[in-house]
């Protein structure tokens, strides 16, 4: 977008007469020869002839801009980038030597059109930096009016960028929808509730989903990294703080049996768990065994390590619920949960059945 902007101002030179200073009438018409046959050739695109042209020029008379810029376009012809950089380079090298050594009394004719194409193509890189440094350059050697053509080529690179990154922001906006959609559609229709969340503080919900089969308690997480839908399974019981990155789970099998995992959500869609355990009461009080991780404890030290690991963070999540963050027990066992979750800026959020889960994914891609 930003390249097919700038190929007129890139181009300008071959529409613009320079003044030139020599020190000879041989070595004018040499110079006036070599120019000339340059823009022929760039005009009928032997950009590698219309090189050669222009050095000899620049051999000619060092000191005069026009063939410098002529020789930048003819680089850029042949996507030679790093030849365009050091083309430009030595005539802005030029013009502030002399400028400088002067006590700016002398301005090389061309300066004013050198800066514009080469502030235009640096923005065209997307090398603000440099683009910069040379409209640094500028400000304090051009007149105001040469100096404001800068000034629209700026003021033109910030809004093409303002309008490329709004048009990135809105696809992603709806890139979420699709991607569960095609998810979902991958895995087949699940016979499950869902709602949609937003765990942490971006503005791509997450998704919690559960049966409705009490024989079988099952749900899950659906979350988005790096543009990929993943997902983790969770039992029955959840809670989240709403924006907090946190949510948890815990399940109890018959008063035999107990599970729970903890998880915080970061605003890059990285999923951590922060913990996870397994206590079996098997039939016996004696028989209780602590699992962490996969790896067994006693009780004494599964205790331990909660109130290390665990309670100090659950209970800055519970401070965050009773100051008015939503923390809820959203996935219950009689199938779809009373408790909805609350509305996020409006927004349905809440799903009986997969179909309609499907119908408001696609509703959203379509906008």
């Amino acid at each position: 977008m930003w390249k097919k902007k700038f190929t007129a101002v890139l181009l300008i030179g071959s529409c613009i007469a320079g003044s030139f200073c020599f020190t000879g009438c041989g070595q004018e018409d040499t110079f006036d020869a070599h120019i000339e046959a340059g823009r022929t050739y760039r005009e009928e695109e032997a950009y590698e002839e219309a090189v050669d042209e222009f050095t000899e020029a620049i051999a000619v008379d060092a000191n005069v801009v026009e063939p410098y810029y002529l020789l930048a376009q003819a680089y850029i012809g042949l996507d030679d980038t790093e030849s365009v950089y050091e083309t430009y380079d030595t005539a802005r090298d030029l013009i502030v030597t002399t400028y400088d050594e002067s006590d700016g009394e002398t301005l090389l004719e061309d300066a004013g059109v050198l800066y514009e194409e080469a502030v235009a193509f640096y923005y065209e890189q997307d090398d603000v930096d440099e683009a910069e440094a040379a409209d640094a350059e500028a400000a304090v050697r051009l007149s105001n009016d040469e100096y404001q053509a800068l000034q629209a080529i700026r003021e033109e690179y910030e809004n093409a960028l303002a309008e490329a990154e709004a048009e990135a922001a809105a696809a992603a906006q709806t890139a979420w929808a699709q991607s569960y959609a095609d998810y979902l559609e991958n895995e087949g229709a699940w016979d499950a509730y869902f709602y949609l969340i937003y765990l942490n503080d971006d503005d791509i919900p997450e998704i919690i989903c559960g049966t409705s089969d009490t024989e079988n308690p099952k749900g899950a997480l659906l979350y988005i990294e790096d543009g990929q839908v993943k997902e983790v399974d969770m039992w029955y019981f959840a809670d989240y703080v709403e924006n907090s990155g946190y949510i948890s789970w815990s399940y109890d099998f018959g008063g035999f049996h107990s599970e729970a995992a903890g998880y915080y959500l970061d605003d890059t869609g990285s999923l951590q768990t922060v913990c996870a355990y397994e206590i079996d009461w098997g039939h016996d009080p004696d028989w209780l065994t602590y699992t962490w991780d996969g790896e067994e404890y006693t009780q004494e030290e599964f205790d331990a390590k909660w109130d290390a690991e665990i309670r100090p963070i659950w209970v800055s999540v519970a401070s965050a619920a009773s100051e008015g963050a939503d923390r809820m027990l959203f996935l219950s066992s009689d199938g779809f949960s009373t408790k909805a979750v609350p509305e996020h800026e409006g927004e349905t959020n809440a799903f009986e059945t997969y179909s309609s889960l499907m119908e408001y994914l696609n509703s959203v891609t379509a906008e």
